[in-house]
């Protein structure tokens, strides 16, 4: 940057002297004619040419000032986001409505480890009731399988390779939330397993609704169609062939007869047990 500044120092200084003299060049009508303003155009380009190697030179330079620290931590927390969207993004049913809403890491807790070298994890989250344009793709390329799938039980349309991958790679989404209700299902040992349904509210977006709606024939109207929703996902013979396991059937099961259980409280309230919503 110096030298530059000085070779730019000098090009000037031999346009005009320090001291203002006029160049002895003279016009055709024998006016002098001053140095300074012989060469615009030239001095013009020069100066430009000079600007856009210093441009140049700074970010050149700028690639090796960034501090390898934040540079190490800034992957490391986007190799963390990435395995955490994977586990906990949003999870969509055979006909493309949502199942579980996504979820964005808000917190993180980075650590050395003398094996693997810093590594972060995420420590706390927020859920995203929306769906990003990667996701509202994938929710329409569902609907338009499924369509094309119930269309083909009454025609002669055959299966092409995208639709069967795109069906295996959704399949496996659904069996690892699936999988994860499993989990949290036998950890409550309880026999009406009130603290599974109350953690199932953030992970089941039907389920969430349904037990929020309020009795009465407005209520009782959406209480059957979400019922019908949620048995044609979790019914045993509905699950992905990857998880009909005896022990997920038989969750499946319950969960069922806790959504029948909400919905005749919302038909009748009266007949309905203290807590059961």
């Amino acid at each position: 940057m110096v030298k530059v500044l000085k070779s730019l120092q000098k090009i000037l200084s031999r346009g005009c002297s320090s001291s203002g003299t006029v160049s002895p060049v003279k016009q055709p009508n024998g006016t002098p004619l001053n140095r300074c303003f012989t060469m615009p155009s030239t001095l013009f380009t020069i100066v430009l040419l000079l600007l856009l190697t210093t441009v140049v030179v700074v970010v050149q330079s700028g690639k090796s000032t960034v501090n390898p620290q934040v540079k190490r931590k800034r992957e490391a927390k986007a190799k963390a986001k990435k395995m955490f969207l994977s586990k906990h993004g949003m999870v969509f049913d055979s006909y493309g409505r949502v199942l579980r809403w996504g979820k964005d890491p808000t917190k993180y807790e980075c650590k050395e480890n003398k094996k693997i070298g810093l590594y972060c994890t995420v420590t706390d989250s927020s859920t995203r009731k929306y769906r990003t344009k990667e996701e509202e793709r994938r929710g329409k390329m569902i609907k338009l399988d499924k369509q094309a799938e119930l269309d083909g039980q009454f025609g002669s349309g055959s299966d092409d390779a995208k639709k069967a991958r795109r069906r295996r790679k959704e399949n496996r989404r659904r069996c690892s939330l699936y999988n994860e209700w499993l989990e949290n299902f036998e950890k409550d040992k309880s026999e009406k397993h009130k603290g599974f349904y109350n953690w199932l509210n953030g992970q089941f977006a039907d389920f969430q609704t349904l037990r929020r709606l309020s009795p009465g024939r407005r209520g009782l109207k959406k209480a059957r169609k979400l019922y019908r929703n949620i048995a044609r996902e979790i019914h045993s013979d509905k699950l992905p062939e990857d998880c009909r396991k005896d022990n997920m059937k038989s969750m499946m099961s319950t969960i069922l007869g806790k959504v029948e259980s909400v919905r005749d409280c919302i038909a009748e309230p009266h007949t309905c047990a203290e807590g059961e919503l």
